[in-house]
């Protein structure tokens, strides 16, 4: 399965906001957020089984409890 974490643009500003300055494995900065949602593709060519969307705004403790009930886990070989 695909899964798709999604949130809100003035969520994503300021959870970017919030890490400036601050040292992160994460090359993702407020500066490019408006490129990078300007050329999003949205996933078309799967079917809606194979793709998950997850709201990123719900709490984690939900999150991963939504994620656990409906995307299967299985071994990577």
């Amino acid at each position: 399965r695909f899964v798709e974490c999604r949130a809100p643009l003035a969520t994503l500003r300021s959870r970017l906001d919030a890490r400036d300055g601050v040292a992160s494995v994460s090359d993702a900065r407020a500066g490019i957020l408006d490129d990078f949602a300007a050329r999003f593709e949205a996933v078309t060519e799967l079917p809606p089984d194979e793709h998950v969307i997850v709201d990123t705004t719900r709490p984690l403790d939900e999150t991963l409890g939504f994620l656990g009930a409906t995307v299967d886990t299985c071994a990577v070989p």
